[in-house]
């Protein structure tokens, strides 16, 4: 492969190999990722843990700190993170505040997520009709918009458990208290 880099017909053999596969010019391509475990089972690797899931609350990746050279995000395995801001958002701070005690009654680590560039789904939940009460709930990930990421296990789980008990509580009364908050 390194010789097609260098090789002065290097495009030619390329785009003969490529035909052979049966791709097209403009034909949309993408890495075959399948899920797996790691060998340490509470590491878990696929695609596209960015992004995954959105409703009210959008699931979402963040920067694993535990990687050289980063400057910021949270380790693997040590807690949800409830996003405050990022570039496109600033949360329902009554909603944080909400997930925050939820977190403290189920005995869910967590901490609090700001980052001043990018976003995430919520910039656009945020914004339909004439505004949906939202937040990010984020998972840490190592090689977050690589075409394969890793997260750890007690993160996804703590997240799931987060969200699926505030699925059962969330009822219209809160709604409309979330909703006066912003006014």
């Amino acid at each position: 492969m390194s010789t097609y880099a260098i090789a002065p017909f290097a495009a030619i053999e390329y785009s003969r190999e490529v035909e052979d596969l049966g791709i097209r010019v403009g034909d949309m391509v993408t890495f075959k990722t399948d899920f797996v475990q790691m060998a340490n089972p509470n590491y878990l690797c696929s695609k596209a843990w960015d992004d995954r899931v959105g409703v009210a609350i959008a699931i979402d990746s963040t920067y694993a700190k535990d990687v050289p050279q980063a400057k910021y995000g949270t380790n693997l395995g040590s807690r949800v993170n409830l996003s405050v801001m990022d570039g496109g958002t600033i949360s329902n701070r009554e909603l944080v505040y909400y997930m925050e005690d939820l977190c403290k009654e189920l005995g869910i680590d967590f901490v609090y997520d700001f980052f001043l560039r990018g976003a995430t789904d919520s910039e656009f939940i945020h914004l339909n009709r004439s505004g949906v009460v939202n937040m990010t709930l984020s998972i840490p990930s190592r090689y977050i918009h690589a075409h394969r990421s890793i997260i750890h296990r007690k993160d996804y789980a703590d997240t799931v458990k987060l969200l699926v008990e505030f699925c059962k509580r969330v009822d219209w009364d809160l709604v409309k208290k979330l909703q006066a908050s912003n006014r």
